[in-house]
């Protein structure tokens, strides 16, 4: 991450080997706010991803903590990083922000006579406050979107590119490969090997096709980045032309599951992204060569 504007790097004291912890959890939480307004980038996903495995491998390490000092297990390092990892922040795995709290409650929680009320929606462990719908593992959150465009082509056109796996690469984002099991059109049966880079990972993950109804409807079932039904969905409209949907449900659990608000939102950009290319290449069809 850049530095504070004219600022440089400062060696030669004891500051240069300290070990911070809360840093990862403020950078968390700055992260969200960015995810909020739509400003994640690719890089921003893997700062987060990067973030959260420091959080992991670290959290229960002693550090010199937001006044720099001599390294403690300051509670006030583990409660920010917990907060970081808490729904809306931008990652996909990392320590269980559950776990954190209650090694801080063991270690630094103390009676008192009077506890403020917490929030509405929120409940209270010895006064460190859990979002409902929260689990001792994390949320689990349902997605369920469905973007679509219209394209100017039959719907027998649409049907005959889109379900051909050997066309994804040029209209499906973030892949890298897909080889289907068998050529040919997708029917009921059908499984895709695909490599895919999501939230600057990459990974392989293969779908099976569990419904079909030809020149209207595939559906196909996802295990990875989690699992996922996905409907491609297609209408008649006016003129000829043919209204494309790609309805997606599933229920990431773990870190996806806390952060579905900006998973939600990723995943309804991608594919909204997708849909646009499948109808630039419909409508006006491949890329020249400059």
């Amino acid at each position: 991450m850049p530095g504070y504007p004219g600022g440089s790097d400062i060696v030669g004291n004891w500051v240069n080997r300290q070990f911070q912890l809360d840093v990862f959890g403020e950078s968390l939480l700055l992260l969200a706010a960015a995810g909020r307004a739509d400003r994640l980038d690719t890089d921003h996903w893997e700062a987060a991803i990067t973030a959260a495995d420091a959080i992991t491998a670290r959290w229960t390490e002693p550090d010199a903590g937001i006044w720099e000092i001599d390294n403690q297990p300051w509670t006030h390092s583990r409660l920010i990083c917990a907060a970081g990892l808490l729904p809306g922040a931008p990652l996909p795995r990392g320590a269980a922000p559950t776990a954190i709290l209650l090694q801080s409650r063991r270690a630094a929680w103390r009676p008192v006579r009077r506890v403020p009320a917490p929030r509405p929606g929120a409940e209270t462990l010895k006064g460190v406050e859990f979002r409902r719908g929260m689990t001792r593992e994390g949320a689990d959150v349902a997605i369920d979107i469905r973007p679509e465009v219209l394209i100017h082509r039959s719907r027998r056109d649409v049907a005959a590119f889109m379900f051909d796996p050997a066309n994804d690469l040029a209209w499906t984002g973030g892949i890298t490969a897909s080889i289907p099991a068998r050529p040919g059109p997708l029917v009921v049966g059908a499984t895709v090997e695909r490599t895919a880079r999501f939230l600057g990972r990459t990974f392989s993950y293969g779908y099976v096709v569990t419904a079909h109804d030809p020149d209207r409807l595939v559906e196909m079932r996802v295990d990875k980045p989690f699992p996922m039904l996905i409907r491609y969905e297609l209408d008649d409209d006016q003129d000829g032309a043919t209204r494309v949907a790609i309805h997606t449900t599933g229920t990431p659990g773990g870190f996806f599951g806390l952060t579905a608000p900006l998973m939600t939102r990723q995943v309804r950009n991608n594919i909204t992204a997708d849909l646009h290319r499948l109808r630039d290449r419909l409508e006006n069809g491949p890329p020249t060569e400059p």
